[in-house]
């Protein structure tokens, strides 16, 4: 578990500590149909890309840390924050560690904006990966 000394209480935090991350909330699939991601390095709020029609679902996703060797890859699903890793097979992350010193209420002015706000996501030609647990 990432045990920082202090709980990371603000997006502004957030963004200082990860300057360059994604996290994916698959919880909200329930409020909008998809799962939103947030970049700290853009204000867009993009939805998950689809496949054969439709928005791919836990445990797809994007290879969001591929546009940069140093970003950071969270997941928000079940109420919780984990870091992902590449994993050892092709096309795969693994759940690195459960992340408890940020307090998941910091993104929700991101993730329950008016759906007209999401945008698709720029890259919707990658492969998608698998997460493993």
């Amino acid at each position: 578990m990432i045990l920082g000394d202090n709980m990371i209480n603000s997006l502004e935090e957030f963004k200082k500590e990860y300057k360059v991350a994604a996290v994916v909330n698959y919880d909200i699939e329930d409020v909008h149909g998809y799962a939103l991601c947030y970049r700290t390095s853009s204000p867009r709020m993009e939805r998950v890309r689809k496949d054969r029609g439709r928005y791919i679902t836990y445990p797809q996703i994007q290879r969001y840390s591929e546009l940069d060797t140093n970003y950071k890859l969270f997941i928000i699903r079940n109420n919780k924050m984990y870091e992902l890793e590449k994993g050892n097979k092709e096309n795969t992350y693994h759940i690195k560690e459960e992340v408890t010193n940020v307090n998941l209420k910091i993104f929700d002015d991101k993730f329950y904006i008016s759906r007209n706000q999401h945008k698709d996501p720029k890259i919707i030609d990658e492969p998608i990966y698998t997460i493993y647990e």
